[in-house]
């Protein structure tokens, strides 16, 4: 009997039934959503659940390339170059941006945007939405002094110096 009363349907207490999956897989970003990073970080999407294409196909690089956006999203809103791999064991997509520029690195001090978008499933043909994380890219590397625009004064009263970028005291 349950607690109002009603008894046990059959001649066990335990009835098996199956539940159908309704829910679309979600993405979790790592490093988290607005997350300050570095000039190297990779990103690594996790999907709550084993993912496919929406024609029923496996995830290819080719694909994550055509359903994946790294932009800046500050000053020049460029398109970020990356290379994307997807672990069907552990369902995470690995993001490596920038993989073949001069310094493989995020421009430092500047905004990106990590989109995922629609085209993807679970088994059960719930697609996915689209999830985007924002980040800013660190400032890691220390300010140069610049000697095409720093000299001395001939008279010694004072020096004139140039940096990389701003600096405080």
């Amino acid at each position: 009997f349950d607690s109002a009363g009603n008894s046990v349907i059959g001649d066990s207490s335990t009835i098996i039934f199956t539940l159908n999956d309704a829910l679309a897989p979600s993405i979790t970003f790592d490093p988290a959503n607005n997350s300050l990073i570095y000039p190297d970080e990779q990103f690594t999407l996790t999907a709550s659940e084993s993912i496919r294409l929406l024609n029923n196909d496996t995830i290819t690089s080719v694909d994550l390339n055509n359903m994946i956006s790294i932009v800046y999203t500050d000053g020049d809103a460029g398109s970020i170059p990356f290379d994307a791999t997807y672990d069907t064991t552990d369902n995470e997509i690995t993001i490596d941006p920038d993989p073949s520029g001069p310094t493989n690195d995020l421009d430092e001090l500047r905004q990106v945007r990590v989109s995922i978008l629609d085209g993807l499933e679970d088994l059960s043909d719930n697609q996915m939405d689209i999830h985007t994380a924002e980040y800013t890219v660190r400032d890691v590397s220390p300010p140069e002094i610049d000697t095409t625009f720093s000299s001395i004064i001939t008279s010694n009263a004072f020096v004139i110096l140039s940096f990389s970028e701003n600096v405080y005291t």
